[in-house]
């Protein structure tokens, strides 16, 4: 006999908000990545230009393997943009570099909020890693 669990709906809403969003991040990037920004610049070029102008040249600016796998790493103080991003002189590019890069802005002015994110960061990381596993767990069993 199967056992209903009433926490399925709140797991549900939840999950098709995760999807939407992901959705909207997606179309986004897909849409505005077709447009060159108009100062000719990729990724790269403007991350590196706004560090530059706040004095935080000890902050490395790299290419990563995938697509929309751009992330600001606090510890190594290194922005990593996907080869889309790092390479392209879109209006994506130029918009997710410098997004990023305001990252590497709030550690150096030690905002708050970031120092708690980092440290909750490695915990963060196991859960959605293992979410999708053990919600499909949790309905077979």
């Amino acid at each position: 006999m199967l056992f209903f669990d009433s926490t399925i709906l709140l797991i549900i809403p939840v999950l098709i908000l995760a999807f939407y969003a992901q959705s909207r991040v997606k179309g986004n990037y897909n849409k505005y990545r077709q447009f060159r920004n108009s100062a000719n610049l990729s990724g790269a070029e403007v991350a590196q230009m706004i560090l530059d102008r706040q004095g935080l040249q000890e902050v490395a600016v790299r290419p990563v393997k995938g697509v929309l796998t751009d992330h600001y790493n606090p510890v190594k103080r290194v922005v990593s943009l996907s080869e889309d991003v790092y390479y392209g002189n879109s209006v994506a590019a130029a918009s997710i570099a410098a997004h990023e890069v305001g990252h590497a802005l709030q550690h150096a002015s030690k905002y708050v909020p970031l120092t708690i994110r980092a440290s909750i960061l490695p915990v963060a990381q196991l859960g959605t890693n293992a979410a999708f596993p053990l919600f499909i767990l949790g309905v077979l069993f």
